[in-house]
């Protein structure tokens, strides 16, 4: 796994997919006419998208064709089509794309893109299929000649994958678990089936935002809960089939953004593994830890501490807190609940807090993978008791020797 998405440090692909393209492309300025920013082949392309009016991108495209780059990475080209992808619900895209690609105008690097959006657009048609077989069709190639960045092109986050209803998911399932196909492939198709990088309501270039910061965060808080049952789901049906260390390395990721998002919540999803009195679910608990460790750094999951050696230790450590009662004050929306607390790290599992842990009439909560985990464990307990949401400040630190950072 380390090997399939060794490029995967700060998000793979995001379902922001066309703006990383546009900015592969160097979007702004590209295909200038002379006749300054409005004149632009991309900035007109992204009118045309905009407007929906599908019947622009030919003569763009030809323009395109005829325009000299002006650096290395200047494709206009490559622009043009990432502004069509927008518009894949119409009709006409995906022949339009094919005669591009018989005049050579499409980059191998834009055929997954384009039918990602195409099945995307038109999910509920059978002809969709197709797109998705040919996605799945290129990154079992990419992964047989180490073309991570194809495979993530692909596979990560494609609509086949995550935005489909769980019975649809049967032959990718049949897929992650056959052990006729290459590893590498397997495994990137485990990853694509658990991976999502957040919850929240994506921008999108050049429109306005018309929900308010309260309606998206009910939207998020729903997505990542949404999002966790169906991992959950996943997880199930995928552990009689695929070793535990396989499937946690894959799912890593995937996990860890969920429990970012519900930390937020004062809620949690790694938790539920590490208290689950099955093995091999608690076992896929210190898996993703260690799995996500062994990982470069990814930047919105820093506030998990996961690789902050300060922290959290190289190795596997088994977290615990030990909360104070909550208590209440007075706040413009009603009372505010806070607690403070002390969390230990422990080389292995404790029958009961040391001596010097956890004082009479403490919550004591444990263990967990994570410190972050342990903390939003810990709030949530204390919540329950009282009925409400307890924010938990860890004033304090400590470690048994063999676990220390």
């Amino acid at each position: 796994m380390a090997r399939a998405f060794a490029n995967d440090s700060g998000g793979a692909l995001s379902d922001l997919m066309r703006v990383a393209l546009l900015a592969a492309a160097l979007l702004v300025g590209t295909g200038c006419s002379g006749y300054g920013y409005q004149g632009a082949v991309g900035y007109r392309s992204r009118q045309a998208a905009l407007q929906g009016d599908a019947a622009a991108f030919g003569p763009l495209m030809e323009e395109a064709a005829e325009a000299e780059p002006k650096s290395r990475l200047d494709n206009p080209k490559k622009t043009v089509l990432t502004h069509f992808l927008d518009l894949a619900a119409d009709p006409g895209f995906l022949p339009t794309v094919r005669a591009w690609e018989a005049r050579g105008w499409v980059d191998a690097d834009m055929v997954c893109p384009v039918h990602r959006a195409y099945f995307g657009a038109h999910m509920a048609e059978a002809e969709a299929q197709a797109s998705a077989r040919l996605c799945v069709d290129r990154a079992r190639a990419a992964s047989l000649r180490g073309d991570d960045e194809e495979v993530a092109r692909c596979l990560l986050l494609a609509p086949f994958l995550v935005d489909t209803a769980t019975t649809a998911l049967v032959p990718y399932l049949a897929t992650a678990t056959d052990p006729a196909e290459p590893e590498p492939f397997r495994q990137a198709v485990l990853r694509g089936l658990t991976f999502r990088d957040g919850f929240e309501e994506k921008a999108r270039w050049g429109v306005t935002a018309t929900t308010t910061p309260d309606v998206q965060r009910t939207a998020t808080a729903a997505g990542a809960r949404r999002w966790a049952r169906r991992l959950e789901w996943l997880l199930d049906t995928l552990g009689p089939r695929v070793p535990p260390t396989e499937l946690a390395m894959a799912s890593a990721r995937g996990a860890l953004e969920v429990e970012q998002a519900l930390e937020g919540l004062g809620e949690g999803f790694v938790s539920a593994y590490a208290e689950d009195p099955r093995p091999e679910r608690r076992a896929l608990a210190w898996g993703w830890a260690r799995a996500m460790k062994a990982q470069a750094p990814v930047e919105g999951l820093a506030g998990l501490g996961v690789w902050d050696r300060g922290r959290e230790p190289a190795g596997d450590a088994y977290w615990y807190v030990c909360a104070e009662p909550p208590v209440s004050k007075p706040g413009r929306r009603g009372p505010r609940w806070t607690a403070r607390g002390t969390s230990l790290a422990a080389p292995g599992p404790l029958d009961a807090p040391p001596p010097t842990g956890c004082p009479a009439g403490a919550t004591w909560v444990g263990p967990y993978p994570l410190e972050a985990v342990a903390r939003t464990a810990a709030a949530a307990r204390l919540g329950a008791a009282v009925g409400a949401r307890v924010r938990l400040s860890i004033t304090a630190r400590l470690s048994l020797p063999e676990a220390r950072p």
